[in-house]
């Protein structure tokens, strides 16, 4: 979200192509308007008054003032009737404006969060957001945090990471990767540091304030966020959708009841005017059986020397994702060719040297504002029953048949 948040766009008018009679709406792009998108007969249209019994019910809803005096094809209309309807105009107008944020708000579908209406602009491109094939692993994945095992060689991995603003290459590299079984989600980072860092011990510390690596998942009302050090340590939260709060039975739970001193408002961090409104953010909620894991490449805390970096191994049950996966009623694991909306980030507490315009976040796919909490920003992941292994081998064989050299690594 995601996730899949779709968008109802209302085009122009139709108008007649050229060549085509013209109906008796063809000259006059607001009439057209209401009557193609918001339902309407053209044969239920007098040209003489109103629309008739026989149209649409909301094409009886009024057009703008300044069209309907702009419009030459009701000049059979009677000055007496055109001033009838201006003087009914406002109560109508106000019928109008509220039936579509009606159809806006329920224009929802696909994974993830609910769709916004489409007035509201959301800081990123939708069509430059990433997706990635998260493929099955066959046997359970050990999580130490070594990155060693065979599956994560073979699975696909991002493009370098970005600034969260711009988009632009970060200074240092970091990449991500996507696996699963009928267990477990897991995600893998490569985080190159040349001094790496950390200090926060203690589960629930504010991470953000270390060098970490973040990861977001979406549901369709709600989302999780996970934070992790290079110590290991663990910041969680779970955000919640104000308008789904109630419906979605959330209050029913006590790690999000609102009397939870854990449990406060939010509206984001940059982006405050989510077209969704506020969100409820508990932290008092942990994911039950993860599991986490952090090798260090180097010696941490120590300038003396430069290191490699360091490497983070996740797994994320299922059977903890129910919260996520309620409203949707979306299957846990997944099916073959389902979607789901997660983000993958970076934040530092350095930044790249002038002239870069470095924001210190870094992420797999552009929000375009400094703020992570975004779900219809977030990075789709497509997820394939096939074994990664078995993928991997096809395509070298497909290198092999194409160019008789050996595939590089």
């Amino acid at each position: 979200m995601e996730v899949d948040l779709s968008t109802q766009k209302l085009g122009r008018a139709h108008r007649p192509e050229k060549g085509q009679s013209a109906s008796p709406l063809a000259s006059c792009p607001t009439k057209a308007y209401l009557f193609s998108v918001l339902g309407g007969t053209h044969s239920g249209f007098s040209p003489l008054g109103p629309p008739t019994q026989g149209s649409s019910f909301l094409a009886t809803l009024g057009w703008r003032t300044q069209s309907l005096q702009d419009c030459r094809c009701d000049s059979g209309w009677r000055q007496s009737t055109l001033n009838r309807y201006t003087k009914a105009l406002r109560s109508r107008v106000a019928i109008f404006v509220a039936f579509n944020l009606c159809l806006a708000a329920g224009a929802r579908g696909g994974e993830g969060p609910a769709s916004a209406p489409e007035m509201v602009r959301l800081p990123c491109n939708p069509d430059q957001i990433a997706h990635y094939t998260a493929y099955r692993v066959r046997d359970p994945i050990r999580i130490d945090g070594q990155l060693n095992e065979q599956c994560w060689n073979a699975a696909p991995r991002s493009p370098r990471f970005g600034d969260i603003i711009t988009g632009r290459p970060a200074l240092y590299d970091t990449r991500a990767s996507v696996l699963w079984d009928d267990q477990n989600l897991y995600v893998a980072f490569w985080v190159e540091e040349p001094n790496v860092k950390a200090t926060l011990t203690s589960y629930g510390s504010p991470i953000y304030q270390n060098n970490d690596v973040e990861v977001f998942i979406a549901g369709r009302d709600a989302y999780y966020e996970f934070e992790i050090n290079a110590l290991n340590t663990v910041y969680e939260a779970f955000f919640i959708w104000e308008d789904a709060y109630d419906r979605g039975g959330f209050a029913q739970a006590p790690e999000f009841q609102r009397s939870n001193p854990k449990v406060k408002p939010f509206n984001g961090v940059g982006f405050t005017t989510h077209p969704r409104g506020p969100r409820l953010g508990s932290w008092a909620w942990q994911f039950p059986g993860l599991k986490t894991a952090v090798h260090v490449d180097g010696t941490l805390n120590n300038d003396a020397d430069k290191d490699r970096g360091w490497t983070v191994e996740l797994a994320f049950p299922w059977a903890g994702m129910k919260w996520l996966a309620k409203a949707d009623a979306r299957a846990l694991p997944p099916k073959d060719g389902d979607v789901w909306r997660a983000d993958f980030s970076r934040f530092n507490q350095y930044k790249a040297p002038p002239p870069d315009k470095d924001s210190g976040g870094w992420v797999w796919s552009r929000h375009g504002i400094w703020d992570s909490h975004i779900p219809e920003c977030f990075p789709y992941l497509h997820f394939s029953t096939n074994d990664v292994m078995n993928v991997t081998a096809a395509k070298l064989r497909g290198d092999r048949m194409k160019r008789p050299e050996k595939p590089k690594c």
